[in-house]
């Protein structure tokens, strides 16, 4: 059983009833004539029918590992549909001027903050040593926004406990930087 490929997906549309009507007559045309594309879609229905009737057993127990797992899933589906819907609209954008000149600034603004992000991420040793240091003293995670999402993610009591414990702490002093002929330096005090 193999079907035509360009026929595959709008077989298993067509076995689930969810094929709009001028592309089900065609398919259906299509089946009378390729045995091979026929034997899919009664197979395709079989499946359908067995789904349709199948009632879940009631005492399933899920665990929190698959709930975990699915939430895991669920926040990383979105992205790629995200990727997937900017990709077409831009190959569809990119013949218009209008459209493919402020594509291309934000490119450009995009490229500029990945090599920020890849300039920053190389701190020195001791820097890291000393954000270390620093986070192991302490008993609570770093304020960051991964921190918060990962406390949020477990319970909103978890969260406001984080927030009211790190908001009764005093800010890390920030950095001093100077400028002195032309050379920004950061001093240490």
């Amino acid at each position: 059983m193999n079907p035509c490929s360009k026929n595959k997906k709008a077989i298993a549309l067509l076995a689930l009833n969810a094929l709009d009507a001028p592309s089900s007559l065609k398919l259906r045309e299509h089946l009378g004539q390729c045995a091979s594309c026929r034997e899919y879609w009664e197979e395709m229905s079989s499946i359908s029918q067995v789904l349709a009737t199948a009632t879940p057993a009631a005492d399933v127990e899920v665990s929190e590992r698959f709930y975990r797992r699915v939430q895991e899933r669920l926040e990383t589906a979105p992205l790629h549909l995200g990727w997937e819907r900017l990709r077409l609209w831009v190959g569809q954008a990119l013949w218009n001027w209008r459209v493919a000149l402020p594509i291309g600034a934000l490119l450009v603004v995009l490229c500029a903050a990945v090599i920020r992000l890849k300039h920053d991420a190389h701190l020195s040793v001791a820097e890291r040593r000393g954000s270390q240091a620093i986070a192991a003293q302490t008993s609570d995670p770093p304020p960051t926004i991964a921190t918060y999402k990962l406390a949020a993610s477990r319970s909103l009591e978890q969260f406001s406990e984080l927030l009211n414990r790190q908001g009764d702490k005093p800010l890390p002093p920030a950095p001093i930087f100077t400028a002195s002929g032309g050379v920004i330096a950061k001093s240490s005090l």
